[in-house]
């Protein structure tokens, strides 16, 4: 395997989530998880940046240092490509890889700009042969399968809510993490309108192209059986699952696993659920679903075939978002998402 990007996801983990995060989303970093996985061996890394590549190489030991994509597929010829650039080129860097043969990709979120962009990846994803993850990596996490896993027991009724609480979050920068989330946990329910309120889109010729990452003030997804998930701008990165009975709620990014149920026709009340335990964290979980993938494990082709659905649906979610804001946050229908929609996700001068 080999990292193209050798920023804060591909090589250096920020220190505030280092300092914050619970131990399994370690190792977080594309290379980090690399490095961790003994059936992975790490051929190089790529960056436009001699400063980033330098510095990489140094930290890790790495002497195999790329500044051109095409010497560095060439040289290593990789079976396994991290993606950790911004978003702005992803899409084209993704096509180029396909066009090498390489068939497992993992990948930042998130994953392209435009509608337009999205229709072209549409037919990369669709081959049976390739494989992809992507930086949403909690529906790889143990504490969160452990949460579903109780949700869709039926010992506490029906799944009717699925609320994302990760604050005032940006659509590009954050809440792919939330859309995928949702996505995993409502399974294989029909997604049938997605209704948002943004913060103040710039777009200055008055057009379907958004220069900013506007904040979500609030979305919610209407799935067929009657589930609604929504996105909140509640603060404690919490994921609440909320049965006809009971709440399981994943506290503070998976801290704590907490069970919100009544007990003796009392008021409901929280008790502390004991996590299970995993040797597969962070980015190295997703990681090692693309081992299992290259393997050719069946269970984890047929995992793999639903989280290439969910990709593409995460993504053009955010789109309909857009849209759904445009119209006065009308519910939207994926299948009636304006092609023309793209959003640069710009912050200041740098793209999401």
């Amino acid at each position: 395997a080999g990292v193209i990007g050798c920023g804060r996801m591909g090589a250096f983990t920020s220190e505030k989530v280092k300092k914050f995060a619970p131990n399994h989303y370690f190792p977080l970093s594309h290379t980090e998880a690399i490095l961790a996985h003994n059936r992975i061996k790490m051929v190089g890394l790529n960056d436009v940046s001699n400063e980033n590549l330098l510095k990489a190489g140094e930290h890790y030991g790495i002497k195999d240092l790329f500044i051109d994509f095409d010497d560095f597929i060439k040289q290593t010829n990789p079976d396994l490509i991290c993606l950790a650039t911004r978003t702005n080129i992803r899409a084209d860097l993704i096509k180029k890889i396909s066009t090498y043969g390489i068939n497992h990709v993992h990948l930042e979120k998130p994953l392209c700009n435009s509608v337009n962009e999205l229709r072209e990846l549409e037919k990369i994803f669709s081959e049976d042969s390739r494989y992809f993850t992507w930086g949403a990596i909690r529906r790889h996490l143990a504490v969160y399968k452990q949460a579903l896993q109780i949700a869709e027991s039926n010992e506490y009724g029906k799944l009717l809510e699925i609320r994302v609480n990760f604050g005032a979050g940006k659509l590009l920068w954050t809440h792919p993490h939330s859309i995928d989330l949702i996505l995993w946990a409502a399974g294989e329910r029909k997604l049938e309108f997605v209704q948002a309120k943004l913060e103040e889109l710039k777009n200055p010729e008055k057009t379907s192209k958004i220069e900013n990452d506007p904040t979500i003030l609030s979305s919610t997804f209407y799935f067929s059986d009657n589930l609604i998930a929504n996105i909140s701008r509640g603060n404690g990165m919490d994921l609440v699952l909320s049965c006809e009975d009971a709440d399981i709620v994943v506290l503070a990014d998976g801290h704590e696993l907490l069970l919100y149920s009544k007990e003796n026709g009392g008021y409901s009340s929280y008790k502390k659920i004991e996590i299970n335990k995993s040797n597969l964290n962070g980015t190295l979980a997703a990681l090692d679903h693309l081992v299992k993938c290259f393997d050719k494990d069946q269970m984890h082709i047929a995992l793999n075939k639903k989280l290439k659905k969910d990709i593409l649906k995460s993504t053009e979610i955010t789109f309909a978002m857009i849209q759904s804001h445009l119209l006065g946050s009308k519910p939207i229908s994926l299948n009636d998402v304006d092609e023309d929609i793209c959003i640069l996700g710009k912050s200041g001068n740098f793209y999401a």
